[in-house]
């Protein structure tokens, strides 16, 4: 299986990359950027408030 990883798969190019219909043996996985990015880094520290 071949797979093929999208970031930012809420754009509008990895929304037609979802929709696309892939040959048998490959698969997509698109992710929005911010869910690959660890929270220290997106300013999420759990508590709701976000970067000082």
């Amino acid at each position: 299986m071949k797979h093929v990883l999208v970031t930012g798969g809420n754009g509008q190019l990895g929304t037609e990359l979802k929709r696309y219909a892939w040959p048998e043996g490959w698969a997509v996985t698109a992710i929005d950027i911010d869910e690959a990015r660890p929270a220290r880094y997106r300013g999420d520290h759990g508590d709701g408030r976000g970067r000082p």
